[in-house]
């Protein structure tokens, strides 16, 4: 509860990458990249059979090839289902380069707060601590400390024994939350100092007090320079957090939502039935899709009972249910909180639909600045939508065969043979067109663990599409022998 660990895409350290792009593979005018090979097989999960740089590369060209057969006017590539799902895609990814531009590359720093940081992530903090899940509690401390019926240290004693509480060792590159990694490493604090309530979620705050303190110093030029490295990152993502922040209260200010009362009544009445049979009241995360057969949505199809029905109010403009259910095809509602009463429930489906309609705002800045067409958030779409296509069409090409027919003839003849067979094929029509560079293969090493990068709290977490897995043959099958680099 008192650590917070999110994985970021950024895993991968910039300084890992090359300087520029190079190119592995070639697919007439597909190309695989370096930097695609590696987000592909560091930030998503491989099967244990695919052990090699040629294993993996031969599962990326088959489903480049896989996604070329499957064409832009097969089935799943016209359902509007799918088209909507990967225009959320694309609209996050530009959301993501909104943020850059906005506030990554506007932050600042300077050598006195970074030098001021070094002397202070050298602090390590022993704290005991509690948590506060009720605003109305929050609310009575402040307005207890701020009128002086109450000194904070006695607070403290009290409230330690109505909340969660417990002791923890804090250091500075430990993962925690924000807020609380602020008000610990902004300035030097001493045994019983008192922090809080610091709020660090939906209805949660926590207080802390400093037991003890020491110092932990950096010892080595090396780890001097990495932490220096460290703390400019860390001092970065903070400042820009803040921007980003005061960014999304500016494009908001003014803008006023009011619910049609009747009709929002009956919409979430529909949404808690779909939710009943969810345990607990856990509020499942935004889908995880079957690409290959059909788009799994969680919008109760009574709305359909009432689409032209006004659900709700902006600005003067009026959004009809059929507008809201059109926006949640590209952007699913994410809930604040995943657990949570059933009488709490339209709290925080209208803040899952106030968090859609920001999203909305800021798709319309980061269209108008052109970030549809920006290269990361074009491979992005890209990415997943080739993932997609080469899924379904592997999918659409057994059920072609009939597979299970012919395992009844010859009881050797299962799937991995059948889609191997079908992978010569693929080989035999797309040679000329395929070139392999060898010599940019050298720069990776497999042996890693790959990490599953999930980024909660977005409406599509997954970062990364799943490593395909047509091929465990760790020889390498595509191309033709004029054709290696």
């Amino acid at each position: 509860m008192f650590c917070l660990l999110l994985l970021q895409l950024y895993c991968i350290r910039k300084e890992d990458k090359p300087k520029q792009p190079s190119v592995i593979a070639k697919i007439g005018s597909k190309k695989i990249t370096a930097e695609e090979f590696r987000y592909r097989t560091k930030l998503t999960p491989r099967p244990g059979s695919i052990k090699t740089v040629n294993a993996a590369l031969n599962n990326l060209i088959a489903e480049q090839l896989l996604a070329l057969e499957a064409g832009d006017t097969c089935e799943l590539a016209k359902s509007p289902v799918f088209q909507a799902h990967i225009q959320g895609i694309r609209e996050q990814a530009m959301r993501e380069q909104l943020y850059r531009e906005t506030a990554v590359k506007q932050v600042r720093l300077k050598d006195e707060e970074i030098k001021k940081t070094y002397t202070l992530s050298q602090r390590v903090y022993d704290l005991e601590f509690f948590t506060i899940n009720r605003p109305e509690i929050v609310e009575q401390v402040e307005l207890q400390l701020s009128t002086g019926q109450t000194t904070l240290s006695d607070m403290f004693e009290y409230l330690k024994t109505q909340g969660e509480s417990g002791r923890q060792t804090v250091k500075w590159r430990d993962p925690e939350n924000d807020e609380i990694h602020k008000s610990l490493y902004n300035r030097e604090h001493r045994a019983g100092e008192i922090m809080g309530p610091l709020r660090i979620g939906t209805e949660q705050w926590i207080m802390m007090r400093v037991l003890d303190f020491r110092t932990e110093p950096v010892i080595g030029p090396e780890d001097t320079q990495m932490r220096m490295h460290e703390i400019r990152e860390k001092l970065t993502d903070l400042k820009a957090k803040d921007i980003w922040h005061n960014y999304k209260n500016t494009l908001m200010q003014g803008k006023e939502m009011r619910f049609e009362k009747e009709v929002f009544g009956q919409i979430v009445e529909w949404y808690m039935e779909e939710q009943r049979d969810s345990r607990n009241g856990d509020i499942p995360p935004p889908q995880e899709i079957e690409p290959d057969t059909q788009l799994i949505s969680d919008t109760p199809e009574k709305l359909d009972s009432m689409l032209d029905r006004p659900f709700f109010r902006l600005n003067g403009e009026t959004w009809t249910v059929g507008d809201f259910k059109q926006a949640i095809m590209s952007h699913p509602l994410v809930y604040r909180k995943r657990k949570f009463l059933p009488s709490q429930f339209p709290h925080y489906f209208k803040q899952a639909i106030a968090d859609l309609i920001a999203d909305h705002y800021l798709n319309k800045e980061a269209y108008r600045r052109g970030l549809d067409k920006h290269p990361e958030v074009k491979l992005c779409s890209q990415w997943w939508e080739t993932s997609y296509l080469a899924q379904h069409r592997i999918n659409q090409y057994l059920k072609e065969i009939n597979v299970s027919e012919l395992q009844k003839k010859d009881y050797t003849y299962y799937g991995p043979r059948a889609i191997n067979e079908y992978l010569v094929q693929l080989n035999q029509k797309y040679a000329s067109k395929i070139e392999i560079y060898e010599e940019n293969l050298t720069q990776f090493d497999l042996n890693e663990v790959p990490l599953f990068v999930l980024r909660p709290g977005m409406p599509y977490p997954v970062a990364v599409p799943g490593f395909p897995h047509f091929t465990d043959a760790d020889t390498l099958l595509f191309g033709s022998k004029d054709n290696m680099k």
